[in-house]
């Protein structure tokens, strides 16, 4: 929330943005992380396919906060779980 208010006061500083999209994929990429340690190798598998297929099947436009916005997946390419 804190993120967001500093975001609605600096509306018209670009770097707010940027650091903002940073920001949320460095979340999505740290609770993948803590997930995948706490997990098994084969609920891991089933997990990271799970995060595919919704990166995959869902459109962008239905979701409110998409990690999964970029067309390359660059996201889920750089991770490593």
């Amino acid at each position: 929330m804190l993120l967001t208010f500093i975001q609605k006061l600096h509306w018209f500083n670009p770097i707010i943005y940027f650091y903002t999209k940073k920001f949320c994929e460095f979340c999505e990429c740290t609770c993948d992380r803590n997930m995948s340690a706490v997990i098994n190798k084969e609920q891991r598998a089933v997990y990271v396919h799970l995060i595919v297929k919704l990166a995959r099947d869902i459109p962008a436009s239905t979701i409110s906060v998409n990690a999964f916005s970029d067309k390359n997946y660059k996201l889920i390419k750089g991770t490593v779980i």
